[in-house]
């Protein structure tokens, strides 16, 4: 596996570090889920 560093907008890691925290995951296993939903679309 690859290693990025990811620079996000202050207020968007804040929005998602809020939803991982209410589904009990890590905002790694976020991205990682949500990466390939949207390379598939």
């Amino acid at each position: 596996m690859t290693s990025h560093t990811l620079n996000l907008p202050v207020q968007l890691q804040k929005e998602a570090e809020k939803l991982v925290a209410l589904q009990g995951i890590s905002l790694h296993r976020f991205i990682l889920w949500a990466v390939p939903e949207k390379v598939a679309v």
